[in-house]
């Protein structure tokens, strides 16, 4: 459980995660080291419309 954080923390998520993705044949891209907010933040709350983490769309 901890492994992703730590990479994160450590700086080292891209590197590592690269080299997994070409091991089992997957894709990785660096904005999925962060999750999107969720829709239902951004109607909630106005002031955090055109802030979506990048890489993800702000639209449901």
């Amino acid at each position: 459980g901890h492994r992703w954080f730590d990479l994160k923390r450590t700086g080292k998520i891209n590197e590592v995660m690269e080299q997994v993705a070409s091991v089992k044949s997957a894709s990785w891209a660096p904005y999925k080291a962060l999750l999107p907010i969720p829709y239902s933040e951004f109607e909630y709350n106005a002031a955090l419309r055109g802030h979506q983490n990048e890489g993800y769309t702000e639209q449901p």
